[in-house]
């Protein structure tokens, strides 16, 4: 998507002013977009709860979650005329979380289930085929069958440790510490947040507030770490 560069403001002698629209603040860029001139501004979700989904081709998305997530429960492909994936996740509650997973879901490579304290990873691979009807389950993970295990702690950790190493070399790049981003006025946040995960090959599964959020996840990790 387009984004504004310029912003100008025309008085009635003819004389013109511009400034950069990234040095709005982020209450300037609500109000433009109330008047329709702009996209209504970015956010960070408001989470500290997420999925990160990766296929086998590279291709990464991030899903923000409302509540903790504790335990993937099941992922499997749904083949009838056209295949979705769908991924359960435990949660405190009585009922898991469901969600869809369109993008080529027979190539889903794996999932990493992030929160405070505690982050797991699990590998999809497809051990059981169920044929039912007009309908092919290809079960890539399910926590009550026995061929499935979440990974080692340290390959999770692993994970994490590529992300974060990637992420600090785009801070030396620009020369920027996390103390600093932490700090900034949302709108020029966002615009980093932006840029980091386009190197990352970060995408959203629903919305962009997911992604912004799970970068600053990852910052506030590096920020952290002694």
């Amino acid at each position: 998507m387009s984004l504004p560069r310029r912003v100008i403001v025309e008085y009635d002698d003819g004389n013109r002013k511009e400034a950069a629209f990234a040095d709005l603040s982020h209450q300037g860029r609500l109000e433009l977009a109330k008047l329709g001139v702009c996209p209504v501004p970015p956010t960070v979700a408001e989470t500290e709860h997420y999925l990160l989904l990766r296929w086998k081709d590279g291709w990464h998305e991030v899903i923000g979650m409302e509540k903790a997530g504790t335990e993937l429960l099941r992922y499997y492909s749904l083949e009838r005329v056209e295949q979705v994936g769908r991924l359960s996740v435990e949660v405190p509650e009585d009922y898991p979380m469901l969600h869809l997973v369109n993008r080529l879901p027979s190539k889903l490579e794996r999932i990493l289930l992030l929160g405070p304290g505690e982050t797991k990873m699990y590998l999809m691979d497809e051990k059981v085929t169920v044929k039912e009807g007009g309908k092919t389950e290809h079960i890539m993970y399910d926590k009550k069958r026995s061929p499935f295990s979440a990974e080692p702690a340290e390959k999770a950790s692993a994970w994490i440790t590529e992300l974060t190493g990637a992420l600090q070399g785009q801070l030396r790049e620009k020369g920027i510490s996390t103390t600093e981003i932490l700090s900034m006025e949302d709108s020029k946040k966002l615009n980093l947040y932006r840029e980091f995960a386009q190197a990352l090959g970060l995408r959203a599964t629903y919305q962009e507030a997911d992604v912004y959020g799970f970068v600053q996840a990852l910052v506030k990790n590096i920020s952290a770490s002694p």
